[in-house]
């Protein structure tokens, strides 16, 4: 009989979850077959792949292009990226052309993936507990502690978060927002923020919180499932600056719900009046 631990208890469950919402589970033991090097994070073989699947250009200038993706390490930067800023030269073509790293028209046009346990080299090596990948580029950072223990909170494991963003960076340059949970609560912040700007979300509109069994399924779902993931990172993430200080914000749940309820109505109206 296994002992109940942290992988059992909420780590397993998570990736379960996140299989049954779409994403594919890569094993460890892949790691070292889609990187090179521990210090690295992107997984280079989906990384190629999906531009050449989405952008319809050679290998070579995937790569090509994969390498010069590899050594952006502003944040901001990488927003843009991920939005589609982003044009270079093709050879053999005499313009730039925007390359974009995710398909937002078709969904199932990308790769979405999560694994655990993965080895990350910087000023210490840290083991995150979950990552959440999209096109080999790692985008959430999940990090779950025990229900079990009265001495493990949520909060923990946004220390854990927040420890691993000063002592791993590199896991962060491309990062969308992270998830902190003991699987009773399940917070989420944007990369670098602070405790105070950690926060649930409570409605999963349009479901109902009823329709799930605990807050980490909710939060998950909420969170996480692709359509939403995309919609997130399209359109509720700005970067603000005052003082002198840019700082990353995230979009809380009733924002969410309030702008696509717009666009509902919106949309339901056009097709009336057509």
């Amino acid at each position: 009989m296994t002992t109940p631990n942290e992988y059992t208890l909420v780590e397993k469950p998570i990736l379960d979850r996140l299989r049954a919402q779409g994403y594919r589970y890569i094993h460890p033991d892949e790691h070292p077959t889609l990187r090179p090097r521990e210090n690295e994070v992107l997984f280079k073989p989906l990384l190629v792949a999906a531009l050449v699947r989405i952008n319809g250009i050679p290998t070579d200038a995937a790569e090509a292009v994969f390498n010069e993706l590899a050594g952006i390490e502003d944040n901001q930067r990488w927003l843009e990226v991920l939005r589609g800023h982003y044009s270079r030269k093709i050879a053999g073509e005499e313009t730039h052309r925007t390359i974009r790293v995710i398909d937002f028209d078709e969904i199932g046009n990308n790769d979405f993936a999560c694994t655990n346990q993965l080895r990350v080299q910087g000023a210490v090596v840290r083991k995150p507990d979950v990552v959440v990948y999209v096109n080999g580029i790692p985008l959430v950072v999940i990090e779950a502690k025990s229900p079990l223990s009265s001495s493990q909170k949520a909060f923990d494991a946004i220390d854990q978060v927040r420890s691993a963003e000063r002592e791993v960076p590199r896991l962060f340059h491309s990062n969308l927002f992270n998830i902190a949970t003991n699987d009773m609560t399940l917070m989420y912040g944007a990369t670098g923020a602070p405790h105070e700007h950690w926060a649930r979300w409570r409605d999963p509109w349009p479901r109902a919180a009823a329709e799930f069994t605990d807050e980490t399924e909710k939060g998950l779902y909420a969170l996480l499932d692709p359509a939403r993931l995309l919609d997130i990172l399209a359109h509720f993430v700005v970067f603000e600056t005052r003082e002198g200080r840019t700082v990353k914000k995230l979009c809380r749940y009733q924002q969410f719900r309030a702008v696509n309820k717009m666009v509902r109505r919106v949309v339901e109206g056009q097709q009336r009046a057509g």
